[in-house]
């Protein structure tokens, strides 16, 4: 197991930066999930760090030591690419003890470990059969035992799961998880699926154009997104425009929102605020509604197998609401949509000097 920290990585291809002045840290034994769009510079740095390619300025370490003078095969590292890259001519068993083979291991001091191996992705059946006797998640697991062999030091995923179907994606991202969990290995899984970032990472971090948007835990950058540019391309959040009328109070479009958020900015401020779709309550008309609640007309109903999803209009504006499915409302049906305060979050950029809140 090893740390691995990044220190002012930069690398470009003939023009402009593809990462700029990159500063990363994964602690020893953890999963960090590094998501944003296609062309953000994910695997790239990736590649960096197996050795793959040269960073233009900028040091990479494993607990503490540089690697940049280390050539990628003795760098300890395990990989695993969006495709298998399986040896067809081999089987299951000679596929995954390749590397023990290159490491001069004679084949019977290797077999135990290729079994072994095998069995942690619950393949040792399959230990004769070659690449084409076998689905596209068994080569992937046969890729995965390959990977993890030779006892790296540092295990790295670059969108290993998406050539597969949604129920074998599932199955495998248990199946990398208690591998990862067994030998407690340091993991970088790169991935555009914010679903699979979510569930395989202790930590994570959100890329755009070569740089770090935000990093923290999941539930932070689901939750507590610092920037519009994160609620966006996280999702399932509706952002409105506000301007501050006291503490604690925005007028928007949909009307006065009462939030806990807007403490320290100043009265007649522009801000951005973002609310996930699934803190938002829809209910029918009634006298008597609580603050921050708005009445509007669902104009969209998308039915989920155990949610519904409402885009309700409110004073010209969509906002999105998902709810249980005990009860359904139709299109055009009149409802209330109410707001929690304490789920109102303020965006960073729309006040940088405000209190956000933790």
């Amino acid at each position: 197991m090893s740390s691995i920290t990044l220190v002012g990585i930069t690398k470009s291809y003939d023009g402009p930066a593809v990462i700029a002045d990159l500063d990363l840290h994964v602690d020893t034994g953890t999963v960090f999930g590094l998501l944003g769009p296609s062309g953000c510079g994910k695997t790239t740095t990736l590649k960096m760090i197996a050795g793959l390619l040269e960073p233009d300025a900028g040091d990479i370490r494993f607990d503490g030591a540089s690697v940049l003078a280390l050539p990628p095969e003795k760098r300890r590292i395990g990989m695993v690419f969006q495709q298998p890259l399986l040896f067809p001519h081999l089987n299951v068993e000679q596929n995954v003890g390749f590397g023990l083979r290159m490491q001069g291991m004679r084949p019977r001091d290797a077999r135990p470990r290729v079994r072994d191996c095998l069995a942690m992705v619950q393949l040792e059946r399959f230990a004769e059969r070659f690449p084409h006797q076998l689905s596209g998640g068994q080569q992937q697991r046969v890729a995965l035992a390959r990977a993890v062999v030779t006892d790296p030091v540092v295990l790295l995923l670059d969108e290993p799961l998406s050539n597969l179907d949604s129920r074998l994606r599932e199955q495998m991202r248990q199946l990398i998880r208690g591998v990862q969990e067994r030998l407690k290995i340091t993991t970088i899984f790169v991935s555009h699926d914010q679903e699979e970032a979510s569930e395989l990472s202790d930590r994570m971090a959100v890329m755009f154009d070569g740089r770090l948007a935000q990093s923290g835990r999941p539930y932070d950058l689901f939750m507590r997104p610092e920037s519009t540019a994160v609620a966006r391309f996280l999702g399932s959040t509706n952002l409105l425009e506000g301007h501050v009328r006291a503490p604690g109070l925005l007028d928007t479009p949909i009307g006065p929102i009462a939030v806990s958020c807007a403490h320290g900015v100043e009265a007649g401020r522009t801000v951005t605020v973002s609310v996930r779709w699934e803190h938002l309550a829809i209910r029918p008309v009634s006298a008597g509604e609580p603050p921050n609640s708005f009445c509007g007309i669902v104009r969209d109903v998308v039915f989920g197998p155990t949610r519904i999803r409402y885009t309700v209009e409110i004073n010209d504006v969509e906002i999105i609401v998902v709810a249980p499915t005990d009860l359904e409302y139709p299109r055009n049906e009149p409802v209330v949509v109410e707001i929690p305060a304490r789920h109102v979050r303020l965006l960073q950029e729309a006040h940088a000097s405000a209190t956000l809140p933790g």
